[in-house]
């Protein structure tokens, strides 16, 4: 510890407290303890006294010198903390490829990050605090028109506070997705490089417009079709029906039958042509006449389709023709000579009463279509073909 001087001064009025000290003492003792002392004595008790003052307002300084010097290490130590972690703070921002402009207050334009927004080159430039166009030299970096909007924007931003969200394009062509708001510091533009993802949803727009086209393409297609088409949602309510279906029930418009769910047939058949996943004949009125369709309703993802086809001519003409086979039936029936008739398979289509008495063959088991081989085996068994020496090959040559 190093002592320094004392002045005169300081001298002179410690040394009178002592002398005045050493009085008062001589002064408070009792009568009979009184000691007469010289002026000498009086000077000598005044410097001891002096000089114990003297140093221990030394050691009371030193001790305050040491807490103060304490306390001003220990802020030390905090403000390079503080230091240390605002280096960090700002070398993040400024690694941070997104852009930052921040004015606060009257103080020049401050850039944090936008190592993807700025040329490497300009960025050092940029980020001069005494460079008060940073905004200015980034705008330059745009197209005009997207620099004229976002100055624009960033003018009302300060002015008035107004939040905006912008897209802009930079001359070598980036997406560039900009952001004002207010902060607590005053106002911040958020600068964004949005290319890739400004791309990705380009091209997803692009295949949503595509889908869409075929969509109305195929709904195009389906409403002039000449057949009833629907389709059902989850529950099994119809939400969309074709232009043949509305001409089919008699509606105004697709929209009247959709609201009221008015069906083409009972939707008992139509459950039961969804359940059955096939073709499933019913009858219908149509037009106010009746008719016969053949509904086919399948399962979707989420609800169903189905179509409905007249096929009343067909049904009838297959009832003309069932009706005409059964009087040839009949007909042949009555002959007496054996009649058999066999299909392009080779199965028995029908045969008369007097083929399955020539043969000796059961009409139930005739019934059944066998195949003509079947049939050969059935007579040999019962014995109804002459004995032949190589009858596989005979068989097979009857066959041919």
């Amino acid at each position: 510890m190093v002592l320094r001087p004392v002045s005169h001064m300081a001298a002179f009025w410690l040394f009178g407290i002592g002398v005045a000290t050493a009085r008062d003492l001589s002064l408070s003792l009792p009568m009979a303890e009184t000691v007469q002392l010289s002026p000498t004595d009086l000077v000598m008790t005044g410097l001891a006294v002096a000089l114990a003052i003297a140093v221990g307002g030394i050691f009371l300084s030193a001790h305050k010198s040491r807490q103060l010097a304490a306390g001003r290490q220990a802020d030390l130590k905090r403000l390079a903390v503080m230091q240390s972690e605002l280096e960090t703070v700002q070398s993040v921002l400024n690694a941070d490829p997104d852009a930052v402009f921040l004015w606060a207050g009257a103080a020049p334009v401050q850039l944090f990050g936008g190592s993807a927004i700025i040329e490497a080159g300009d960025n050092a430039r940029h980020r001069a605090a005494d460079s008060p166009d940073l905004f200015q030299k980034f705008c330059k970096t745009l197209q005009a028109d997207s620099a004229d909007k976002l100055i624009a924007a960033v003018d009302k931003l300060r002015a008035d506070g107004q939040r905006f969200t912008v897209p802009v394009v930079s001359r070598d062509m980036r997406t560039l997705a900009c952001v004002g708001k207010f902060t607590g510091q005053g106002a911040a533009l958020w600068v964004s490089d949005v290319t890739e993802a400004f791309e990705e949803v380009s091209a997803l727009r692009r295949t949503v417009d595509e889908i869409r086209a075929q969509r109305d393409w195929a709904v195009a297609i389906l409403d002039i079709a000449p057949v009833p088409i629907w389709r059902r949602d989850a529950q099994g309510k119809l939400v969309w029906v074709n232009n043949h279906y509305v001409e089919a029930v008699e509606a105004k418009d697709a929209a009247t039958v959709v609201n009221s769910g008015e069906e083409l047939v009972e939707a008992a058949d139509v459950a039961a042509a969804e359940k059955q996943g096939n073709r499933l004949t019913v009858p219908a009125v149509l037009n106010g006449q009746r008719r016969t369709l053949e509904i086919v309703e399948r399962p979707l993802s989420e609800g169903s389709c189905g179509f409905a086809v007249d096929v009343t001519e067909l049904a009838e003409s297959r009832k003309e023709a069932d009706r005409q086979l059964t009087a040839q039936r009949a007909t042949l029936n009555v002959i007496n000579a054996p009649l058999a008739i066999f299909g392009n398979d080779k199965h028995l289509v029908f045969c008369n009463r007097a083929f399955a008495e020539f043969w000796g063959l059961s009409e139930e088991w005739l019934a059944g279509n066998p195949h003509h081989g079947e049939l050969l085996e059935e007579m040999r068994e019962k014995r109804r073909l002459p004995e032949q020496a190589d009858f596989p090959a005979w068989k097979k040559q009857q066959l041919e």
